[in-house]
């Protein structure tokens, strides 16, 4: 299966990544080493099935719309989240 994984973070830090426009979290992992992954739209029920990296199980639809971002713009507001963050934190 196509495989275009756009590594990335939650906003809580955790790693996710983007595939056909829709962001997924790790839920666990299996015994096989495989893991499976949710959508990051808690609306969203989906998951897929990931084993070293590569797609082994996707399901095609969402019960939202995709991301409507590009991966520049993610990277832009990313940063500027996590600048806010730090300035905030800091006394």
């Amino acid at each position: 299966m196509d495989s275009d994984i756009e590594w990335t973070k939650t906003n809580r830090g955790t790693q996710a990544f983007i595939y056909k426009k829709q962001k997924y979290r790790k839920r666990c992992s299996n015994k096989d080493g495989s893991e499976i992954s949710v959508c990051c739209n808690k609306s969203c029920g989906i998951s897929i099935v990931l084993q070293n990296g590569i797609i082994k199980r996707y399901p095609q639809k969402h019960l939202h719309d995709e991301l409507q971002h590009t991966p520049e713009i993610r990277n832009l507001l990313q940063n500027m989240y996590t600048e806010t963050k730090d300035d905030l934190l800091t006394p």
